[in-house]
């Protein structure tokens, strides 16, 4: 009786981790711009590894297998949005226009500039003190 519920549990999981890639993909092909598909291919590719996954770990049993299954869930879940995120900030700043129907209002492409040499700014001052430091006291870099 209990292999009959967890089979049917894990089938379940499996066909909403199914699901969730079958969203993404409509996402993927129906959405207007980049921004939108990336948005909607990640989250629905982490929900779908997520739900697969664990119904994978359910039909398996817990041994070391689900140990690594649950390993690959948390990374999968720490990376994909991070990575979105990323892409999209890229393509943002290297100049892909959203469709006219998205809003972009709050965040403009000359505030992530400043920010970036800012950043460059900082980056180069700690060269420079790294530098005379190592002067002063006689280093060779």
């Amino acid at each position: 009786m209990i292999e009959t519920a967890l089979e049917i549990t894990s089938i379940i999981l499996i066909a909403v981790g199914v699901f969730f890639f079958i969203v993404g993909l409509i996402g993927l092909i129906r959405l207007p711009d980049v921004f939108t598909r990336l948005h909607a291919t990640t989250k629905c590719d982490t929900l779908g590894v997520g739900a697969i996954l664990l119904g994978l770990i359910i039909y398996q049993g817990f041994d070391i297998t689900a140990i690594k299954l649950f390993m690959i869930i948390f990374f999968v879940y720490l990376t994909n949005p991070t990575a979105a995120q990323i892409i999209s900030k890229g393509g943002y700043i290297s100049g892909v226009n959203p469709c006219e129907i998205t809003n972009y209002s709050k965040c403009s492409k000359q505030t992530i500039t400043k920010k970036t040499q800012q950043n460059q700014k900082t980056d180069r001052t700690d060269e420079n003190d790294r530098k005379s430091h190592m002067k002063d006291y006689g280093e060779e870099s």
